[in-house]
């Protein structure tokens, strides 16, 4: 193996006077024309991102995990189809139909109080 290293060649030697040299600083472009420069050559104008606005926090927090025979996840998931709703207000729509079946104004109450809540 060689250990010796390529030598710089500095024979061949450049007159730095002997080159004209150029001032860009007498020449001003416009904005907009240098703009349409860079679209042109495919350069896209990078801009801050605008931020997108956060959902509104659900109220829906609790879960209830519950068994339930046979076909009847098929029908409560028919009923919300049918009344155009997610299943945690189809279950809602329910407890209150039998709320009020029975009747019961205190559990009305805390219905209505419960349901009227939202967490900001």
């Amino acid at each position: 193996m060689n250990n010796k290293r390529t030598g710089f060649d500095f024979e061949e030697v450049i007159d730095l006077d002997l080159v004209e040299r150029v001032s860009n600083s007498s020449k001003t472009v416009s904005y907009k024309d240098l703009e349409q420069v860079a679209a042109d050559s495919g350069f896209i104008k990078r801009l801050p991102q605008t931020k997108k606005s956060r959902r509104k926090r659900s109220p829906y927090t609790e879960q209830l995990g519950i068994k339930i025979r046979p076909l009847i996840k098929d029908i409560f998931q028919e009923i919300g189809e049918k009344l155009s709703v997610y299943d945690h207000t189809t279950f809602e729509l329910a407890i209150l139909a039998l709320i009020e079946k029975e009747n019961d104004q205190e559990l009305i109450k805390k219905y209505k109080n419960a349901t009227s809540k939202s967490i900001l």
